[in-house]
């Protein structure tokens, strides 16, 4: 990669102010660097709009710091958005004119719809196919927006930010926080009521998942994309509670940036919680910058798929070869149509199927398993991420020891999707095992799935290339047999 490829963004937000900076392809958040520093601008922002001296040196000090590494990466792209605060408070100005000397570039201050298309965008990029509401929480302002699949149906913004109602004394009033808040919800009832899954973006909606995934002993800690389903709401709301009380008791001086910004968080999710009764709650771990991106992408790069094109990026890194392709078509031709997996996740899987290849052989199998759950993956949701590893973990020959290793994980896993995972694993094996990644190999068809029979067969060309094969097709057929029960 070459350094000129970089672009980033500086987003001069109400609560920290941050560089991104993204490598290409931009399809996916393919993040390179990210520095913050809090700001606090949106700091009492009801009270007189003014950003206090204080804050402006320490923004323009960080300003000058994303200076030096744009210089140091050798990142010549790059844009500088404001929003809330900048656009609230009556001395921005100074900013602007401070920002110009620094970067002899503008900043381009948000309006308050555009902020909500941006987060309406960061949702549409990075979750598959999302139905429901997109809710940014910041610093200064509450951005919602109606989506269904790629397309963003209506926007607001609210006057609602984790910090703005904090009075000069670092003090909140939550019964006028709470009527203050209510009521402008209340007035969006369009927005807030009746949506199949609410996505939550922000960083005190992060820290909030972050802690619950921790108390909750949750398999795996990863916020993109997990999701509080209707099963989980009670221990949530507890959780929640809990959490509110227990910030609540704390001395304002010994809580840290982040934990400052949970009281409103928290009532604005009880809210919602309250208004949405049957909604799945989606974490996501990427926001306004992201969709700011997105909507800067042609056309034709924005209907690509953000998972295979992630895993297509994983590939060129990992791979000895480029036969994902041929590799898909086999795997679709052997997997009979009763076995439900969508295209992507396969072609996905593919694209991963040779990425481990310098792992020493003992220990590819489980680090596979771990590499891809903890991948920084968008567009798959918890259960499709450790579906994904899990199938990676049996293209291998794992061992006891790393299949009690990695139980916990699969907890959240049905045994059908289990099976199948093992099904795909081992037909990934299988085909490793016979052309050592070879595109002609491949295209001889070595193996073929027979629909009269239901079982898979070797053409007899092929199988003296096949070490143990019989071995290897009576547990391919076993597992087959196990797959079409479900």
């Amino acid at each position: 990669m070459k350094n000129e490829d970089l672009k980033a963004l500086i987003d001069i937000g109400s609560n920290t102010v941050r560089l991104v900076i993204y490598a290409p392809p931009y399809r996916f958040p393919n993040i390179f660097l990210n520095k913050r520093f809090y700001c606090d601008l949106g700091r009492g922002l009801d009270k007189d709009k003014i950003i206090p001296e204080n804050k402006i040196k320490k923004l323009l000090s960080s300003l000058n710091i994303f200076k030096d590494l744009l210089n140091d990466y050798k990142v010549k792209s790059f844009e500088i958005l404001g929003t809330a605060a900048m656009r609230e408070a009556k001395n921005s100005k100074i900013i602007l004119k401070e920002a110009k000397k620094i970067f002899s570039k503008k900043i381009k201050i948000l309006k308050p719809l555009e902020e909500a298309i941006m987060s309406g965008y960061s949702t549409i990029s990075t979750i598959n196919l999302p139905h429901g509401l997109s809710m940014d929480l910041g610093g200064g302002s509450l951005d919602l927006a109606k989506i269904k699949y790629d397309k963003i149906q209506n926007v607001k913004s609210l006057n609602i930010g984790t910090l703005r109602y904090y009075s000069p004394k670092n003090e909140l009033n939550i019964p006028n926080i709470k009527k203050d808040m209510n009521d402008k919800l209340d007035s969006n009832n369009f927005f807030l009521k009746n949506n199949k899954n609410i996505y939550l973006i922000g960083g005190a909606f992060r820290h909030i998942c972050k802690k619950y995934l921790s108390v909750s002993n949750n398999p795996i800690e990863v916020i993109h994309s997990f999701t509080i389903k209707k099963i989980e709401r009670s221990k949530f709301i507890k959780f929640l509670n809990y959490e509110f009380k227990l910030i609540r008791k704390k001395k304002y001086s010994s809580l840290s940036k982040r934990e400052q910004t949970i009281p409103v968080a928290i009532l604005v999710l009880q809210k919602i919680l309250k208004d949405n009764i049957n909604a799945n709650l989606v974490f996501s771990a990427y926001g306004l910058r992201e969709g700011y991106n997105y909507s800067k992408l042609s056309n034709k790069d924005k209907k690509r798929d953000a998972f295979v094109e992630s895993t297509k990026f994983f590939s060129d890194l990992d791979s000895r070869n480029t036969i994902s392709s041929e590799i898909f078509h086999t795997l679709k031709s052997l997997i009979p149509k009763k076995i439900k997996i969508e295209d992507r996740i396969i072609q996905g899987i593919c694209n991963l199927s040779d990425a481990n290849w310098r792992i020493l052989s003992p220990y590819r199998s489980i680090q596979s398993f771990l590499r891809i759950a903890r991948f920084s993956w968008i567009g798959i949701n918890t259960v499709e991420r450790l579906f994904v590893s899990y199938t990676l973990f049996n293209r291998y020959n794992p061992v006891k020891k790393y299949r009690n290793q990695i139980k916990e994980y699969l907890i959240v896993m049905d045994k059908r999707e289990k099976v199948y995972a093992e099904l795909i694993g081992n037909l990934l094996k299988t085909v490793y095992l016979i052309t050592s990644g070879s595109k002609k190999l491949i295209e001889k068809k070595f193996i073929y799935f027979d629909e009269k029979s239901m079982s898979y067969k070797l053409n007899d060309n092929i199988e003296d290339l096949m070490q143990k094969k019989e071995l290897q097709t009576v547990k391919l057929n076993n597992l087959l047999k196990e797959a079409l029960k479900y």
